[in-house]
């Protein structure tokens, strides 16, 4: 797989906190989840199709707010691709 992403110039990222919002139908425990297990650096999976996207967008309006009042800051990955090169 990794070898087939090179060859069409993708890059793999994996998430660190994944609040299992697929299996999981509850924006209260994805938040809750979410604010957990964070931790400077991490990469939350959150997924954006049909409803849950709208459980998403609930969740998201849960945790940024705390996140922000903890000091965290926030990036698109290719933001943090940017960055690095």
């Amino acid at each position: 797989m990794l070898s087939t992403l090179d060859a069409n110039k993708y890059r793999v990222a994996l998430a660190s906190v994944y609040p299992f919002d697929v299996i999981i139908p509850s924006s209260f425990f994805a938040s809750r989840y979410i604010l957990w297990r964070i931790r400077p650096g991490s990469i939350v999976l959150l997924h954006d199709v049909g409803t849950r996207g709208e459980r998403s967008a609930e969740t998201l309006t849960l945790v940024l707010p705390e996140l922000k009042r903890r000091g965290f800051g926030f990036a698109t990955l290719s933001e943090l691709i940017e960055l690095e090169e």
